[in-house]
C-alpha cells in the first residue's frame, strides 16, 4: 500500500506550489515549512529536524495576532456602521476555527500539510483544528519573511472570499427580518418559507422558494442555494406588501 505520508523533497515542491497559489515569494522559503509542519510531524520524525526544526505552533499564536488585527480592520472598512458588539461577533466568526478551516479548504491546504502519518491522512490533515492552525501559521510565516504590509496582503486575499459571504449572509438576514417584522406587527404571524423547485447540479443547485403565511404566498424568488432564493423572496414579499 502506497504511503501518503510527505518526504521533505515532495514537501519542497509543495511549498513551491503553494507560495504561488497564495502569490507570495519567499525570501526564506523555510519560513513556509515551518507554518505548514504540524508537531505530530516532529513527534514522528525526530530525525528530520535539520529540515524543519519547530512546528509551526510559534507560529500559529503569531498569526493569531495578526488575524485579529487585519479583519478587525476589513470589518471596519466594510461594514461603516456596524455596532461595536456586531463587529466582535464577525470577527469572532471569521477567525474562529470553522471560519479558518473554510478558508483553508477554499485553497485545498489540507494537501500540503505536513504532519505524522497518522494525521498525515487526507481526513486528519482536514480536521478543521489542523486547518485553522495552519492558517494562521501561513500568515505569520509571511509576515516573518517580508513585514505586516506582505501578510496584512496575503491575510486579505484570503480572507476576502469568506468576508462576501458573510456579507451575504447578513444581508440575507436582514431583508428576512424586516419581513418578519412587518408580517408579525399586521397579524402576529412568522413568515414560511418553502422550496417549490430544485433543479441543477449539485455543485450549482438552484432553487425556487415561496415565502407563506399560512397558504397565502406572500412572495417569490429563484437563486443558486436555498439561502440565495429566500433572501430573493423576502425581497419580493417586502416589495408585495409594502405596494
Amino acid at each position: 500500500m502506497t504511503s501518503t505520508h510527505l518526504t521533505p523533497t515532495d514537501l519542497r515542491l509543495d511549498e513551491t506550489m503553494l507560495a504561488e497559489l497564495l502569490g507570495i515569494r519567499f525570501k526564506d522559503l523555510g519560513h513556509l515549512t515551518v507554518a505548514l509542519t504540524h508537531r505530530s510531524y516532529l513527534h514522528e520524525n525526530p530525525s528530520h529536524k535539520p529540515d524543519a526544526a519547530v512546528s509551526n505552533e510559534r507560529f500559529e499564536f503569531l498569526g493569531d495576532a495578526i488575524l485579529q488585527f487585519v479583519v478587525a480592520d476589513m470589518l471596519i472598512k466594510h461594514f461603516p456602521d456596524a455596532p461595536e458588539g456586531q463587529l466582535t461577533a464577525l470577527r469572532a466568526l471569521m477567525v474562529s476555527t470553522t471560519g479558518l478551516a473554510i478558508v483553508a479548504e477554499g485553497i485545498g491546504l489540507a494537501r500540503f500539510v505536513r504532519a505524522s502519518r497518522g494525521e498525515g491522512t487526507l481526513d486528519g490533515r482536514g480536521r478543521p483544528r489542523i486547518l485553522a492552525g495552519t492558517v494562521e501559521a501561513i500568515v505569520a510565516a509571511v509576515y516573518v519573511d517580508g513585514g505586516m504590509r506582505a501578510a496584512r496582503a496575503v491575510a486579505r486575499r484570503l480572507l476576502e472570499p469568506r468576508l462576501a459571504e458573510i456579507a451575504l449572509e447578513l444581508q440575507s438576514a436582514n431583508v428576512k427580518g424586516r419581513l418578519q417584522e412587518l408580517v408579525q406587527a399586521t397579524n402576529g404571524h412568522t413568515p414560511k418559507y418553502v422550496v417549490v423547485t430544485r433543479d441543477g447540479p449539485v455543485h450549482a443547485e438552484r432553487f425556487g422558494v415561496e415565502v407563506r403565511i399560512g397558504d397565502d404566498v406572500l412572495g417569490y424568488g429563484e437563486g443558486t442555494g436555498k439561502r440565495a432564493a429566500e433572501q430573493a423572496a423576502a425581497r419580493d414579499a417586502l416589495a408585495n406588501l409594502e405596494r
